[in-house]
Parts: C-alpha cells; structure tokens; sequence
C-alpha cells in the first residue's frame, strides 16, 4: 500500500503543475481505486471526463468505482 500512497503524492504534484493534464487525474483515480478510496477516485474521474469527455478507461473506471460502493444507477450512467 506504500507503493500507492506514493503514488498518489506524486500524480497529486502533476494535476497541480499540469491542471489541464486529463491522465494525471486518470491515473491518479486509478491508484485511489487500488487503496479502496473510492469516492476520490470517483472525483478524479469526473475531472478527467471533464477534460476529455472521450477517454473510455475513465468512464469503465468510474463504474467500476460506483459499483463497489452499491450504486447499481450511477454504475448505468458511468458505462454508458
């Protein structure tokens, strides 16, 4: 879980150099997924979507997110 944490101190620097940098985010939601913090990893994706509304991990990713906290709705929408 280090490994993670690290991670996401790092991808947390790059989303505040390059703000406008969609995969930092993405891979960032990624690794809050992989250390059970769903809700930013939720939040990261949504600032990804935001910033290309055309990359498909991120909306798998976010559905995978909703599932695990039992929102069958939210999952829906994020596959679609």
């Amino acid at each position: 879980m280090e490994q993670y944490q690290e991670e996401i101190q790092v991808l947390t620097e790059v989303t505040q150099l390059a703000f406008d940098f969609a995969e930092g985010y993405n891979q960032r939601a990624i690794a809050y997924f992989v250390f059970e913090q769903l809700s930013k990893s939720i939040e990261d994706c949504k600032i990804t979507i935001q910033l290309n509304p055309f990359h498909f991990g991120v909306s798998a990713g976010m559905g995978h997110a909703y599932l695990k906290l039992g929102d069958l709705a939210a999952a829906m929408d994020a596959y679609q």
